[in-house]
């Protein structure tokens, strides 16, 4: 068993508990705002998105009770976005992007929206969201190309650019999306959504850091990433050491079809987990290719309480053709379940996540209009289903 940092250290364990707990409240509060104004099913229904709350170097503080598909992508993007931007970075600004491999994507239409966090003149956080959009262009309706055999068949490719500049929207920008997508209300009622709920995570970052002092929060925040650090070496600890391996197909594709393998090794040693995925086969010329920061979640998810940041995943890289035209030549698409829309049957017989997306959109014409809604918070209820209520 790894020891304790925190009662090794100068900090209040309780006091650490609560803002431990108030990151996973804002990023769940996200998370429900962003279901609530969304306007496409796939985020509204098939709750196809996630939200987090990254500290100012970009790593995971919180991530939301969503779609753990996307777990731990949110740090692959921020290390894309951080170096890229630097010291351009301002109060107002919004950024974009989805490409696999300039942005940390996932699929092309997996968009994220990121909003940083000031306080007192300085980036102290960032308030982020990830949503698939029901359609980013392409050559079939949807975006999701089976049979694509190059990344730019599958849709609009954003390398992380600004939405927003210090509060002034790029009308450029969004005329450029509108005009590459097949359902553009949609599309950009997603965008819209995804920027209310990254500006709800803003103010209440905000708000947490003017109840206990900006100085405090980094303090705790730096102790916390060292706590989930000791809880992940610990739970792996009580593992049985060894290395293990499986191997498993799926279907392959073109007129003679050879089985697409995938062959996973993991190794437990002592309080270490290594996640190698050597052998799998390589790209192919289809919609289905997982990019890395795919593979890391879902090998995360694999490995149940473990925290993200904390784990390893050794990825195959296909470096017969390089750089730029190894980048171009094969899609960065993958086929995993939670892409299909749930079946809903009669309403005591649905599930409880498909009630929640039942729940009439709140329409925001525009998504600064959530300042006007000051007193919004996020609770859970007796079943731990989350809720929303207004004082006022």
């Amino acid at each position: 068993m790894s020891r304790n940092p925190i009662a090794d250290s100068a900090l209040d364990p309780v006091r650490l508990e609560v803002l431990k707990n108030g990151f996973d409240t804002i990023a769940d509060e996200i998370a429900l705002i962003l279901m609530r104004t969304a306007y496409s099913s796939i985020v509204r229904d098939s709750m196809d998105y996630s939200t987090a709350i990254c500290d100012a170097r970009g790593r995971t503080l919180a991530q939301g009770l969503t779609t753990p598909m996307h777990l731990g992508s949110f740090y692959d993007a921020m290390q894309s976005l951080i170096p890229r931007y630097r010291d351009a970075v301002f109060p107002g600004d919004i950024f974009i992007g989805n490409d696999p491999y300039v942005a940390g994507g996932q699929h092309l239409p997996d968009i994220y929206v990121i909003k940083p966090v000031f306080y007192a003149e300085r980036l102290a956080a960032w308030s982020m969201t990830l949503a698939h959009h029901v359609d980013v262009g392409g050559i079939v309706a949807g975006s999701n190309a089976l049979g694509s055999e190059e990344i730019i068949q599958e849709g609009i490719r954003i390398p992380f650019l600004k939405l927003y500049d210090r509060g002034e929207r790029n009308e450029t920008l969004w005329e450029m999306i509108g005009l590459n997508v097949r359902v553009p209300e949609l599309m950009l009622g997603d965008l819209q959504a995804q920027i209310v709920a990254s500006t709800a995570g803003e103010r209440a970052m905000q708000e947490l850091i003017a109840r206990y002092g900006l100085e405090t929060v980094d303090r705790y925040v730096e102790g916390l990433h060292d706590y989930a650090e000791a809880l992940a070496r610990a739970e792996i600890s009580e593992m049985p050491d060894g290395h293990f391996r499986f191997v498993d197909h799926i279907d392959g594709l073109g007129e003679e079809p050879e089985p697409i393998e995938f062959r996973v090794a993991l190794t437990i040693d002592g309080d270490q987990a290594t996640v190698d995925w050597t052998g799998t086969s390589a790209q192919v010329k289809g919609g289905i290719n997982a990019p890395v920061p795919f593979t890391r979640a879902a090998s995360y998810t694999a490995l149940p309480r473990v925290p993200a940041r904390h784990q390893h995943s050794c990825a195959p890289r296909d470096d017969r053709q390089p750089g730029s035209a190894r980048r171009l030549r094969r899609a960065g698409h993958h086929r995993i379940p939670h892409d299909r829309l749930p079946v809903r049957g009669p309403g005591a017989g649905r599930s409880r996540a498909c009630r929640r997306g039942w729940q009439r959109r709140v329409h925001v014409a525009d998504p600064l209009e959530l300042q006007a809604w000051p007193d919004l918070r996020v609770q859970r209820d007796v079943d731990g289903q989350l809720g929303w209520h207004s004082p006022s």
